[in-house]
């Protein structure tokens, strides 16, 4: 295959601090999670820093920022139609990582990336692509020994902080979380310190507070049914983006 070289196009690093050891085997799970989808930030490839030895993941440049950080600084009226767009972007996105039997673990607002197109200071709301992103993190489904805890907690499911296996329904449960996010435009749990005791109440079904006004029933509904307690009550992606659509 014949790469062509694009010049002085803006990129994003990220670093991979203390990686000089780093196993092969990671290194080409990083380019097997490379997917193509609009959806999903692409990754361009892995460089090393040559003086500390460390591995580098290079990226397309999201001009926007992560998603609370667009919201705040670019949107002015957040329509519901602009927020459910925004959420069948990150749908999709969620669904052809599961599709690729792939489970992302660190879904949270902050690894969902906006680039803006137009001129950003004379229009209200700027047209922007939304894509998730670090996927430095995920892994194969058939993976199931993998039980370290990743992410911001409140997007964290409940059975993972109890130390069970990183399932695709744990994605579900972020991206419940998110959705929450997307209705109030307020973190989850933001009024809570992120610590043991949001944990265990997290655990014992503790779920944000919800304003019934704020979003359609059937929104909140499924909502809720994304941060069920039970990993099988959950939908999967499928059902939700065809329940969006």
């Amino acid at each position: 295959m014949k790469y062509e070289r694009t010049p002085n196009k803006q990129v994003a690093l990220k670093c991979l601090h203390n990686s000089q050891n780093i196993a092969d085997e990671f290194l080409n799970k990083v380019k097997k999670y490379s997917i193509n989808n609009d959806c999903i930030l692409n990754i361009y490839g892995i460089s090393q820093n040559p003086d500390t030895k460390d591995y580098i993941i290079i990226f397309p440049y999201a001009n926007g920022g992560k998603l609370d950080d667009y919201i705040s600084n670019y949107v002015v009226n957040w329509t519901w139609s602009e927020r459910l767009k925004t959420l069948n972007k990150i749908i999709k996105g969620l669904r052809k990582i599961h599709e690729n039997e792939m489970v992302h673990r660190d879904f949270h607002t902050g690894n969902i990336l906006s680039s803006i197109t137009g001129y950003v200071y004379d229009i209200k709301n700027p047209t922007s692509n939304i894509c998730i992103s670090d996927m430095g993190l995920c892994g194969e489904v058939s993976n199931i020994d993998e039980k370290n805890i990743y992410g911001v907690m409140p997007f964290v499911a409940p059975e993972v902080l109890e130390r069970n296996p990183y399932t695709q329904a744990a994605d579900i449960y972020s991206f419940g979380m998110i959705m929450y996010f997307i209705m109030t435009a307020k973190q989850p749990f933001a009024d809570c310190a992120h610590d043991n005791i949001l944990a265990v109440k997290i655990c014992s079904g503790i779920r944000p507070d919800i304003n019934e006004l704020e979003a359609p029933k059937c929104y909140i509904d499924l909502m809720k049914r994304c941060w069920d307690s039970n990993p099988d009550n959950r939908p999967n992606a499928i059902e939700i983006e065809e329940l969006r659509d």
